[in-house]
C-alpha cells in the first residue's frame, strides 16, 4: 500500500484519523488508514472527557474515529486522545483532509496517465511514492521569494490549482503535461461547483468585540470553522472577491483583524 503523505508518521498534535481494532483492560488500540495502518494506544485517562462512560459505545470495533497525537516515540510507538479535540478542531479536520485526498487523487491519476495505467492495481507502490515526492509533496510558492525553498501547505496547493494560479515551483520533467491535466481536471470540477469559498480569519480585541464580528459578517454566508478562521459561500455567478473587499472594509471600520488565508 503506497504512503499518503510524504511523512511515514504522524506528528504530535496532529489530527489523525483510527480505526478501533482491540479494546482490553490498558486501553484502546487503533489503526491508522492514513499511515499504513500503523498502531496507536489510546489509554483510558484519554479517552473521554467523562470521568464515566461507556468504552464499548464509544469505542466500537471497525469504527473510524478522530483522534489527536499526544506523543510518537524514537521506535514509533503513537499515544492517541480523543478526549482533546473539539468540534470546531474535527470540522477544520474534516475539510482540510478532504482537499487533500482531492489532491493526492488527482496526482495519482496524473502518475497512472503518464505510465499509461489504467488499473490501479497496476501500480508500483514504490515508484507513485517517488512521483509524489517529485510533486504534490515537492510543491513549493514561486511568488515568495524569501521563502522559495519552503513547501507550500496542502491547502495553498489546493486554493492555488482550483485558482488556477499554476505559478507555483513544480519540478518536474514533464510539467507541462501535469499542468494540463491539472487544468482540465478544475474545469470539469468548476462545472460542478455551484459555488465558491475563502477562508479568511477575523479577530477584535476591541470591548464590543463580538458586536463588531457579528456587524461585519451580517449579510455574507460565512461559517465559523475554528481559532477566528472563517469560510465564506458565494454563489459562482457572484464575484467573491468583491465580497472579500466588502468584509475588509467593514473590518477596518470596526478596527477588526482580518487576513486573508487560503482555503
Amino acid at each position: 500500500m503506497p504512503y499518503l503523505f510524504k511523512n511515514k508518521l504522524p506528528e504530535v498534535d496532529e489530527i489523525v484519523i483510527g480505526t478501533v481494532f482491540e479494546i482490553n483492560n490498558y486501553g484502546i488500540m487503533v489503526k491508522l488508514p492514513q499511515y499504513n495502518n500503523i498502531v496507536g494506544y489510546i489509554s483510558y485517562n484519554e479517552a473521554s472527557r467523562k470521568k464515566k462512560f461507556n468504552v464499548k459505545r464509544l469505542f466500537m470495533i471497525n469504527k473510524d474515529i478522530l483522534l489527536i497525537v499526544i506523543n510518537v516515540d524514537e521506535k514509533g510507538y503513537i499515544d492517541l486522545s480523543k478526549r482533546s479535540i473539539n468540534e470546531d478542531e474535527s470540522t477544520y479536520f474534516e475539510n482540510k483532509n478532504k482537499r487533500y485526498i482531492i489532491l493526492y487523487n488527482l496526482f495519482r491519476s496524473i502518475y497512472m496517465k503518464l505510465n499509461n495505467l489504467d488499473n490501479i492495481n497496476n501500480i508500483q507502490d514504490d515508484l507513485l511514492e517517488h512521483f509524489m515526492n517529485e510533486t504534490l509533496w515537492n510543491i513549493k510558492n514561486n511568488n515568495d521569494k524569501l521563502n522559495n525553498d519552503k513547501l507550500m501547505d496542502s491547502d495553498e496547493i489546493y486554493e492555488n490549482i482550483f485558482n488556477k494560479n499554476y505559478d507555483i515551483i513544480l519540478e518536474h520533467k514533464n510539467r507541462d503535461f501535469i499542468i494540463d491535466i491539472i487544468d482540465k481536471f478544475v474545469d470539469s470540477k468548476n462545472k460542478q461547483k455551484p459555488y465558491n469559498e475563502k477562508m479568511f480569519k477575523l479577530m477584535s480585541y476591541n470591548s464590543t468585540g463580538l458586536d463588531d464580528i457579528k456587524y461585519i459578517l451580517s449579510g455574507y454566508n460565512v461559517n465559523y470553522m475554528t481559532n477566528s478562521i472563517y469560510k465564506l459561500t458565494a454563489d459562482i455567478s457572484v464575484n467573491i472577491d468583491d465580497i472579500i473587499d466588502e468584509i475588509q472594509k467593514k473590518s477596518h471600520e470596526k478596527n477588526a483583524l482580518f487576513t486573508l488565508r487560503i482555503n
